[in-house]
């Protein structure tokens, strides 16, 4: 269909049956192996693979909307309104939304997801896609990975759900940082039993919710170390209030920007070395 097309009327249909058919997906039988697939697993350190950073800063633009919430002269959107405005001239891909076969069988079952694989696989072949990624709930993507790791044949990669991919990235928040007193702040606002469940991630909504108020409240400690020179203060606001917001994607290649960015380190250093509990927003040291 299309605008302002009249749609043609169907005077005939196709049989249930055939329609059932079409949109069927034969089921794979999975083989278990002798040993668990995740037995086959090594656990190997990161960097010694990849190199990573110690010190993880905002990115230029991150600061500068950092700056415009903690300045009087400045009245910024949230985030989202904020990058909105930014990037309202990057080019951008129209989705579709389409109707995928059915795999007419429980979704917990290991024949299910094994099905789920082969069939993301023969697609990803048609395309003469090298890589493919499938994406599991997190109960599933357990069992998928069991399926990978027992069959070397798959090059899929498996990738977690974003829900439950932030759900355990606030879990590893609260894991790590138990006992810097990010419990007690956030049972200043909630109830006991609540920042139990925020501190592991379950209580999405109040979660984020948590972690932002606590992320508002790092930055504006972090921005009153900070000292700028009327001049900085101009540029930056100057930025910050142009009608072309796009002009922010830029801003790591402004020279205030980038002392910006110098001091703002060197002020999250000092605050390392106060304690742990000050430095949790932007250092990955341990």
């Amino acid at each position: 269909m299309a605008p302002n097309t009249a749609v043609a009327r169907i005077t005939k249909c196709k049989s249930s049956e055939l329609v059932r058919k079409a949109g069927r997906i034969e089921l794979d039988v999975y083989k278990k192996g002798e040993i668990s697939g995740l037995e086959t697993v090594n656990i190997s350190d990161v960097q010694s693979i990849h190199s990573i950073q110690d010190e993880m800063l905002p990115h230029p633009v991150h600061l500068l909307w950092l700056y415009g919430t903690c300045s009087t002269n400045v009245s910024l959107p949230g985030w989202n309104g904020f990058m909105e405005e930014a990037t309202q001239g990057n080019p951008c891909e129209h989705s579709r939304v389409l109707c995928l076969p059915f795999i007419n069988n429980p979704p917990s079952q290991f024949d299910t997801i094994v099905t789920a694989i082969w069939t993301a696989k023969r697609k990803c072949e048609t395309f003469n896609m090298e890589t493919c990624f499938v994406t599991f709930d997190q109960t599933l993507y357990i069992k998928t990975k069991e399926i990978i790791f027992n069959n070397p044949e798959f090059k899929d990669v498996v990738q977690l759900g974003g829900f439950h991919m932030l759900m355990s990235y606030m879990g590893a928040i609260g894991t790590i940082m138990a006992g810097s007193g990010l419990k007690e702040l956030f049972q200043s606002i909630y109830a006991l039993n609540t920042v139990d469940k925020l501190m592991s991630g379950h209580a999405y909504a109040r979660a984020v919710g948590s972690h932002g108020l606590t992320h508002c409240l790092l930055d504006q400690f972090i921005m009153e170390t900070v000292s700028f020179s009327d001049e900085e203060k101009a540029v930056i606001e100057s930025m910050l209030t142009s009608i072309d917001k796009t002009a922010l994607l830029q801003a790591d290649e402004n020279e205030v920007v980038q002392v910006f960015t110098t001091e703002f380190k060197g002020a999250v250093q000092k605050l390392e070395r106060c304690g742990q509990s000050l430095s949790c927003g932007y250092s990955t040291s341990t």
